[in-house]
């Protein structure tokens, strides 16, 4: 992945997924996977916290 997903946060949907993403069904494994490892800085672009380091 490109630097501007690089976390150290795992992201837990609370809202949404109160038993997070896995437990839910809605998601396989591995997406569950990838929302938790990469959710937090996708979030943050998003929402303008944190600017894109590539295009």
């Amino acid at each position: 992945m490109a630097e501007s997903f690089s976390t150290t946060n795992r992201f837990f949907d609370n809202k949404s997924y109160p038993r997070g993403f896995s437990r839910h069904g809605d998601f396989t494994i591995k997406e569950a996977q990838m929302l938790e490892r990469y959710g937090y800085a996708l979030n943050e672009l998003d929402l303008g916290k944190r600017q894109p380091v590539t295009e």
